[in-house]
């Protein structure tokens, strides 16, 4: 009787044993990576534009998040990043921006926790390349200023093939819809180039007789900013990328004033945008001048 108490004893140890060391070693499930947008796993950015995903990471109970690892890869290269995770439950936000010269980059996440489970999702970026528009070029000429008898004070920046941008204030008034820009010198404000509706060419061309301003069928409004774009970059432009970016409506003003040599200027006028590049400004209110312009603007 006594052995079989014994024996009892042993077999009810290893079974509470048995029991304890189950218990301790509970299998745990994989942890979990999602994103942050719809379940989405694509998407598609402009090249140069910025791109965010933020990965949703979960573990099991019986474990902690430990490491994320994400993974950078297109035609260009991989790139691997670690990050230190902990808890049960984190998030991790990725921003880049999209390169010039890949059509598509992946991001690749593999998040580990403390178990050494895993689990992993992938994200695809398709880049969109930008059309940029096509741009017409126009060489140097000269315009002057209103003291000037014997030179062009008005300028279009969409001439017909093949015409003459250029005209005298008799002839800018019978062409008026196509004006776009004057050129003249003031006390205060130095040389200028204005709109036709501009408060500065008023002042100097509303007082020339019969052609003046307020006698015009209408009055075009163009706008200007001064840029910092060098002639080397001026010179290099082939399509509207970066007049778009300078020709943008922020800062723009109807006239653009005390005018300096090599000087870059982006325009908007009649709803197509354009840089000038202007050289030599000469001439005062009581004096004649004048500037050269060389221009590119958008097809």
């Amino acid at each position: 009787m006594k052995k079989i108490s014994i024996l009892f004893s042993f077999l009810s140890m290893a079974a509470l044993a048995l029991f304890i060391s189950s218990c301790g070693s509970k299998d745990t499930v994989a942890p979990t990576i999602t994103f942050d947008n719809s379940n989405a796993t694509s998407t598609s950015v402009e090249v140069g534009g910025t791109f965010t995903i933020t990965a949703l990471m979960n573990s099991d109970e019986n474990a902690t998040l430990k490491k994320l690892t994400v993974t950078k890869s297109s035609s260009l290269g991989s790139k691997t990043t670690d990050f230190d995770l902990s808890g049960t439950s984190s998030n991790k936000s990725i921003t880049d921006t999209m390169p010039a010269g890949v059509t598509q980059v992946t991001y690749t996440f593999l998040v580990l926790d403390s178990k050494d489970k895993t689990a992993s999702s992938t994200f695809t970026v398709s880049l969109k390349q930008s059309v940029y528009k096509a741009i017409d070029t126009y060489n140097s000429l000269q315009i002057a200023n209103q003291n000037d008898n014997s030179g062009q004070q008005f300028l279009t920046l969409t001439p017909s093939l093949g015409a003459v941008p250029t005209y005298t204030l008799a002839e800018a008034k019978l062409n008026a819809a196509k004006i776009d820009v004057c050129y003249g010198s003031a006390t205060t404000s130095g040389n200028f180039l204005a709109a036709p509706a501009s408060a500065k060419a008023k002042l100097i061309y509303n007082n020339l007789g019969p052609d003046k301003l307020d006698t015009w069928t209408i009055l075009n409004n163009t706008q200007f900013k001064a840029t910092t774009l060098s002639y080397a970059q001026f010179t290099a432009l082939s399509n509207d990328s970066a007049i778009i970016n300078n020709a943008d409506g922020v800062g723009m003003s109807s006239e653009v004033i005390n005018l300096t040599t090599n000087q870059a200027i982006a325009f908007v006028a009649r709803n197509k945008k354009g840089i000038m590049y202007i050289k030599n400004p000469s001439g005062s209110l009581s004096t004649p001048g004048s500037v050269q312009i060389e221009w590119k603007i958008q097809q």
